[in-house]
């Protein structure tokens, strides 16, 4: 028989003084050796119960822990014969508790006479005879108790010292096995918690060996924990066939310090933050490193956005900044040029070249609000625009393209119809829908193009979605083509809708126009029957903003002559100098000032004498809303006119609000000279 461990010599010295067999030693000692080698608590107390069966022939066995804190006593294992009925077994519990109290003081307790304490055997059903309690000991500590019963008087040593030595023996390996599971759980917890972490984690030896691996790190790698230990790190982690020049791990083993760096890792080409803190033995000899990985990735994209942000915010910036000077400048290539044809004869030959300065710089001003554009980074900006004059300028691209059978008239109703919208998109949507009349008339016909004012109330927005009571404008474009049929008329406005051939139409102009008509806070309705032609009528809200009437171009009589008193504040020389000998050739007397300062200045000495002041924006020393301000102070009731290289914006509107115009370089003479006189005639003093 193997044995694990041999019999302590002194429980061997006892049991055979004391009339243990041969046998029964040979029992104990097998016995207590597999108690040494169970390391489970499970397994070992498996093995208790089982080595005492056959130590004691034991029919019930019961292993009891006991806590001194609470001075309670609980089951850890048990054994009971089938032959014994569940009553015989309830019968044990005053005697163990009996035993527990002997226990306490360190004692065992033997009784072979339960047969005159249990009672005379009943239907000829064994009883039991004997009961046997052994204190488990460990470190000198009662840590439970051992009890058994049996049907039979066992030939149990008198002394007690044997049963001490065996409990203390089976308290030990308890205690041990205890330690064990303590020591198992510790180590599983440490484990979780190592797998458990969502950055990578790795223990790297000196010569770059992987030690261990957490399971995101294998994960990652996309093999098993075990397949990653012992392999390089520069090889799993980076693809080469040596260390990369940044290793943080080379740098820890150097320097002896912690060492952090921003690494592409992978094949996929993440970005991670790794950090290398080194690892010590007892001795301080480094032997390696703990490694951590975190993934930046998506940080380094976000930080990549926010950078281009940036860049973008300063390059918007920067062409504001450019926009508005330019502006400046071709103020005054613009309005020279103007100020010089009024100085010639219409007969003048150089009047054509004027004109064509006059052209190039207005379309250089178109360029420069594209600029202004991409610094507000706004693909829809809503503004204040004259709807008729989008009409037309539509009419005039869209008749160069149609067949001359058919014609296109429009009528405005009402002269000026101002919203709130884009322009660009506003005019994409007219051709679209005329592009569709145009189709449905291949032999000619004619397209009716109508704005009016109109006043919608609760009854109408109450059967339309989205309107409010208010002014719109009426929009109605009519033709004379084959029509729409009833079943198809539900379905115009559908993406990818039509009624046309394959490779005619893509569906989507109408959808497009049904969008941008929506953009804008309107309803669009289509009336058609088949060949009895198609009309469309679009609402939209007419602009409620201040700047409706500084924007619209001014009616006021040809007669732009006056005799008022005007303040000019712009801090360009040019612009100043032009704008003093226009005034004066009109009438105007002019006071002129290059900054807000100086402007302050002026109409504090002149408060009652001036009657305009076109105020520049942007002026040094003191900016022309700070000098508005002071001036407003000074005397409340004064008009000014608004003027800028930069479009009106949310900035400006306190401003705007308060003031009686706005013009945005460049501009002609003649319009300003239009806005000057209406100002004067049609504000108050």
């Amino acid at each position: 028989m193997a044995m694990g461990l041999a019999l302590p010599v002194q429980v061997k010295k006892v049991v055979s003084e004391n009339g243990f067999s041969e046998d029964s030693m040979c029992t104990l000692n097998a016995a207590m050796s597999n108690l040494a080698r169970a390391i489970s608590m499970k397994e070992v107390l498996i093995n208790i119960v089982s080595s005492l069966r056959h130590l004691f022939n034991s029919d019930v066995i019961q292993i009891m822990e006991y806590q001194p804190g609470s001075k309670t006593w609980s089951l850890l294992e048990g054994f009971c014969s089938a032959a014994y009925y569940q009553s015989d077994f309830r019968a044990l519990t005053g005697i163990i508790e009996t035993a527990q109290t002997k226990l306490l003081g360190g004692f065992p307790l033997v009784m072979d006479d339960l047969e005159i304490i249990y009672g005379l055997p009943q239907n000829n059903h064994p009883r039991l005879k004997s009961f046997l309690a052994l204190p488990l000991l460990d470190k000198n500590k009662l840590i439970g108790g051992v009890f058994m019963a049996a049907a039979h008087k066992p030939n149990i040593p008198q002394q007690g010292c044997i049963l001490l030595l065996l409990g203390n023996f089976i308290g030990n390996v308890i205690g041990n096995a205890k330690l064990f599971h303590m020591v198992e759980n510790a180590k599983k917890e440490w484990e979780d918690t190592f797998d458990s972490i969502s950055d990578m984690v790795a223990i790297i030896d000196k010569d770059f060996n992987i030690v261990r691996a957490n399971k995101t790190m294998a994960n990652k790698l996309g093999k098993h924990p075990r397949e990653v230990v012992g392999k390089k790190c520069y090889e799993l982690m980076h693809c080469q066939t040596h260390p990369i020049n940044n290793c943080p791990h080379a740098k820890s083993l150097k320097n002896r310090e912690s060492s952090s760096e921003e690494i592409v890792c992978f094949p996929d080409g993440t970005i991670h933050q790794v950090t290398t803190s080194p690892m010590y033995n007892k001795q301080r000899e480094i032997i390696g490193t703990a490694h951590i990985a975190h993934d930046i990735t998506e940080h380094k994209k976000l930080e990549q956005q926010l950078l281009q942000m940036q860049k973008m915010e300063s390059l918007g910036t920067m062409a504001g900044g450019i926009a508005h000077d330019f502006n400046n400048l071709l103020e005054g290539i613009l309005g020279y040029a103007s100020y010089i044809k009024q100085q010639i004869s219409p007969n003048n030959p150089i009047r054509k070249e004027l004109e064509v300065i006059e052209d190039s710089a207005e379309k250089a001003g178109k360029l420069s609000k594209q600029l202004l554009t991409f610094a507000r980074q706004e693909k829809y900006s809503p503004k204040p625009v004259n709807f008729n004059k989008i009409v037309e300028s539509m009419v005039k691209l869209f008749s160069r393209t149609i067949d001359k059978t058919i014609s296109v008239h429009y009528n405005f109703i009402d002269k000026d119809m101002i919203i709130d919208g884009d322009a660009g998109q506003l005019e994409q949507a007219l051709l679209n829908i005329c592009l569709n009349a145009r189709d449905a008339m291949p032999k000619g016909g004619k397209i009716e193009i109508e704005t009016r004012t109109v006043c919608l109330d609760e009854n109408f927005t109450h059967q339309h979605v989205g309107l409010r009571p208010g002014h719109y404008m009426l929009l109605s474009i009519s033709d004379t083509g084959m029509g729409i049929s009833a079943k198809h008329k539900d379905k115009i406005f559908e993406p990818f809708f039509t009624t046309k051939a394959s490779g005619q139409g893509t569906g989507l102009g109408l959808s497009m126009v049904y969008g941008i008509v929506k953009s804008h806070k309107g309803i669009i309705n289509v009336y058609s029957e088949p060949n009895q032609g198609t009309a469309f009528k679009i609402f939209l809200p007419l602009s409620r903003e201040r700047l409706d009437n500084m924007t619209k171009q001014p009616t006021v009589s040809k007669n732009l002559r006056g005799n008022e008193t005007i303040l000019v504040v712009d801090d360009e020389t040019n612009i100043r100098k032009l704008m003093g000998k226009l005034l004066n050739n009109y009438g105007y007397k002019v006071y002129m000032a290059g900054d807000g300062c100086e402007a302050v200045d002026i109409f504090r000495q002149h408060s009652q004498e001036i009657d305009l002041i076109i105020l520049d924006m942007i002026t040094p020393r003191l900016s022309g809303r700070e000098a508005y301000k002071t001036i407003k102070e000074i005397r409340s009731g004064i008009r000014v006119l608004l003027s800028s290289g930069y479009s009106p914006d949310n900035q400006m509107q306190d401003v705007l609000e308060d003031a009686q115009g706005f013009i945005q370089k460049p501009y002609r003479v003649e319009d300003l000279l239009v806005m000057v006189r209406d100002v004067l005639q049609n504000s108050g003093r």
